[in-house]
């Protein structure tokens, strides 16, 4: 088993959970009625699907969110140590994975990731540090000298971590920090309890991170072309990476029987089933994967999208409940953003992870049951358990 921080983390919160049910101190949060429902109709689909394995993960962090809610709803101290947990776990994988690389190459500019780190997993997870970082700096208060050190080391960390994403190659990183950040630096609530946009003294920062975009590639030498035209073929040329043909398979396999559309194929067997769908290139890379992954018998190729993975695996009815736990979601922490400035976090994380899931498997992701924690925490109205009587 390939053990890793976010594992680890994942592990901690939930041993604190256990406490949490043991006191029996219960939560309702917005978007809770559907995910309970998304999480049977998802255990139902077990029955049939090709890949157990798969899906028992991804069910497992749709309930993972349930439980982990209960613990951090009841105590803001809990949200705080969640989220430097968070961030100090970020930061020992950057020092294995440093530890661990390889000397770059020209051929090869994600040199911070070596074998077992998903560059893109990584600059996401790193993006939502960015976003975190960015409102504890938007909360500082003014007219103190240890304001001036905070912040100052709170930008030293955004940048580091923003550099971070801008070297891993991952665009998709890049277009989550800055919709993160955009949300936290750019969203305040008006006199009429409403959100509006302002502007901020920390509202520069995206142009912070588009001058290390500029810089970072020429302290790179030889690696510096070939990041550059990363980023000039994603972003204006709108080259994919074949993302497309994913996608386009990935829509073949759903309309492919009255069945797969209603149900779907099961949680968990987008990776084998979409395969027969794809583009030949792009099979003979499902091959390759497989031969090269001992945990895989067949060929595999991620869905590298949230909404297009759980349509394939629950069909309509798991999508629309999937829709309607992000869209209930997106109105509580509307509702915590509208009450103050320092509130506006929750709706910030949910709009990184919303992008982010648009290019890679978040729901599968070891971390993303906490992180949508944090999302429906704040919004969540705590009542006391019933003692039980002898």
């Amino acid at each position: 088993m390939d053990l890793r921080v976010e594992h680890l983390i994942v592990a901690s919160v939930f041993l604190l959970t256990l406490g949490t049910i043991v006191r029996r101190r219960w939560s309702s949060t917005p978007g809770t009625t559907a995910l309970l429902l998304l999480i049977c109709d998802g255990a139902l689909t077990l029955a049939w699907t090709i890949n157990l394995k798969e899906g028992a993960l991804v069910l497992l962090n749709l309930a993972s969110v349930i439980v982990f809610v209960q613990v951090l709803a009841s105590n803001p101290l809990r949200r705080t140590i969640a989220r430097f947990s968070f961030l100090g776990g970020l930061v020992i994988m950057s020092a294995v994975g440093i530890a661990r690389a390889d000397s770059p190459t020209v051929d090869d500019f994600r040199f911070l990731f070596p074998a077992g780190i998903d560059p893109n997993q990584f600059a996401v997870q790193a993006a939502i540090a960015v976003v975190i970082l960015a409102s504890m700096a938007a909360a500082d208060p003014k007219g103190r000298a240890s304001h001036r050190i905070r912040s100052s080391l709170l930008l030293a960390f955004i940048v580091a971590l923003s550099g971070a994403v801008i070297l891993s190659g991952s665009r998709t990183g890049v277009l989550a920090a800055a919709a993160g950040c955009s949300v936290v630096l750019l969203l305040a609530r008006s006199d009429s309890g409403q959100l509006r946009l302002r502007r901020r003294r920390l509202a520069w920062l995206p142009a912070l991170a588009l001058l290390v975009v500029l810089v970072a590639p020429s302290l790179m030498n030889s690696n510096s072309a070939t990041l550059l035209e990363r980023y000039e073929a994603g972003f204006v040329r709108g080259d994919l990476d074949g993302r497309d043909m994913v996608w386009r398979a990935g829509a073949r396999y759903f309309a492919s029987s009255t069945r797969i559309i209603v149900i779907g194929g099961g949680l968990g067997s987008f990776d084998e089933s979409a395969v027969s769908y794809l583009s030949a290139p792009l099979y003979k890379v499902a091959l390759h994967m497989a031969a090269v992954n001992p945990s895989r018998v067949d060929p595999y190729f991620a869905s590298h999208n949230d909404l297009l993975r759980i349509a394939c695996d629950l069909g309509v009815v798991g999508l629309a409940l999937f829709v309607t736990f992000y869209a209930q979601a997106a109105l509580g922490c509307i509702g915590i953003a509208a009450k103050g400035d320092a509130s506006t976090l929750p709706l910030a994380l949910l709009v990184t992870l919303l992008v982010g899931g648009m290019a890679i498997d978040l729901v599968s992701f070891p971390v993303y049951p906490i992180v949508l924690a944090l999302v429906l925490a704040p919004s969540a109205n705590v009542r006391e358990g019933v003692p039980e009587t002898a």
